[in-house]
């Protein structure tokens, strides 16, 4: 580890830990948003260390406490469950019957050391939405969440756009403390690891920015958030940010006929200036047309396909591919999965030889899929799949219960509702690479679910 490395992993740590000594957690759960949505706090040296993981971990024992006082609330039973199931399906793929590394990986990337690491993951995503949902409880209202995620969104949107104007990272200038040029193919990522993350924060900005000028709510905030991540999801030619935004605009389609109003307006001015941008600026318009043919239209990437099957999974990510492709000759782990993050270990036989993917041939397959259903579906099977829907109707339900409150902050829980069922399809086609944003959105519906058995409450006292 290198002096800089050492001097950024004590800020990721001290940081949180001030803000906890403080009891400041206003500014922790900015912190909280800030480290989800970019990974310049991201510790890549050795074992990748991730400032959520950190954080979420030192906030364990908080979480843990509002969790068994919340324990009887179906939607803490639901994510509780969930984590269960994984863990115990640790203990017997990772550990009792460990799958087998043939590469020889190291210790962190074989089953025991990737169930520990994973497992960590998870338990820190769980203890982060707690923390947010406790914080949006105690404010009554989702306003910081959501605002915070449009600013971040603005930040690292606006270093995309001026990485392309400079030809500058400065994701590796922050992370690395270099200054070397971006992509060589020129597709900028912010402060995020690579374009797809910079892709998925704009996804997400995209939505809440729809709703938030939809239902007239910090509409001065989503009208920059919004031209800010549509340039840079244009600049970063990521497909799979296009598919999420796809994704989440066509879940929020469905909230009301007023939204599906603005959608088509939304629509008609990206048209418009898509087109101008387009044809001041053709090759990257091109760059992006021909990695959509890759992904959506008739080129293969991973090889010639012989089946309908074939020509849907080819068009996948790599780890995503070869989880699909193991499934399909293994169907019985559909039911239980292979364990926390382990399908690499199982998949990699199965992962197509291509140019594409020569690079993993010696090293193997070491992430886990990038699609949140395959993701559900490789940790726990069907199990977990279901475990995560209970959660989602659940989380809906509370927030559905805060929206038609009629109070002041009606407008604002309205967003957070149609944001989180946003979130929710967002996360299945695409669910993120080092960290997700998911849990500030699974943090959205536990605020709900707090302030609705504070209120059940108190209204039982009076009674």
């Amino acid at each position: 580890m290198t002096g800089f490395h050492a001097l950024l992993f004590a800020l990721i740590v001290a940081v949180p830990i001030w803000l906890m000594a403080r009891r400041d957690g206003d500014r922790l759960l900015l912190w909280i948003i800030l480290v989800t949505c970019t990974d310049v706090f991201f510790l890549r040296s050795g074992v990748n260390i991730a400032s959520t993981s950190i954080v979420g971990l030192l906030l364990v024992p908080h979480s843990a406490r509002v969790l068994l006082a919340s324990r009887r609330l179906p939607l803490v039973g639901w994510a509780a469950a969930h984590l269960a199931l994984l863990v115990v399906l640790g203990l017997a793929f990772g550990f009792a019957f460990p799958w087998t590394d043939t590469i020889g990986r190291p210790f962190n990337l074989q089953a025991p050391g990737r169930t520990i690491l994973y497992l960590m993951r998870e338990t820190a995503a769980l203890s982060i939405a707690v923390f947010v949902g406790q914080q949006v409880a105690k404010a009554g209202r989702p306003d910081r969440v959501l605002a915070g995620i449009l600013v971040v969104s603005i930040v690292t949107s606006a270093a995309a756009i001026a990485e392309y104007v400079t030809g500058v990272s400065y994701y590796l200038m922050f992370t690395e403390g270099v200054r070397a040029p971006t992509f060589w193919n020129f597709r900028v990522r912010g402060l995020n690891f690579e374009p797809r993350g910079l892709g998925l924060v704009a996804a997400h900005a995209i939505v809440i920015g729809v709703l938030c000028i939809t239902y007239h709510w910090r509409a001065r905030l989503a009208i920059p958030a919004l031209g800010t991540a549509g340039g840079a999801m244009f600049l970063s030619a990521s497909t799979s940010g296009l598919i999420a935004t796809a994704a989440g605009l066509g879940a929020i389609w469905l909230s009301h006929r007023r939204v599906r109003r603005y959608l088509v307006r939304f629509a008609i001015a990206v048209l418009i200036v898509g087109a101008a941008i387009a044809a001041a600026n053709w090759d990257r318009a091109s760059a992006l047309q021909h990695l959509l043919t890759e992904r959506v239209g008739s080129t293969v990437r991973f090889g010639v396909a012989s089946s309908w099957f074939h020509e849907i999974v080819y068009r996948m990510e790599i780890f995503d591919t070869a989880a699909a492709l193991f499934f399909a000759a293994n169907p019985w782990y559909g039911i239980v999965g292979t364990g926390p993050g382990l399908v690499s270990l199982p998949a990699t036989p199965f992962m197509p030889v291509s140019p594409y993917t020569i690079g993993y041939v010696d090293t193997g397959l070491n992430s886990p899929p990038t699609m949140g259903w395959l993701l559900e579906l490789s940790n726990g099977g069907v199990i977990a799949l279901v475990l995560w829907a209970g959660f989602v109707f659940s989380g809906a339900r509370a927030l559905q219960w805060a929206a038609s409150r009629e109070t002041a902050d009606r407008r604002s829980w309205i967003v957070a509702r149609w944001s989180f069922v946003g979130a929710a399809s967002i996360y299945l086609v695409a669910a993120g690479f080092l960290s997700s944003c998911w849990a500030l959105f699974m943090g959205l519906a536990m605020g709900a679910s707090f302030a609705r058995r504070s209120t059940s409450g108190a209204e039982n006292h009076d009674r």
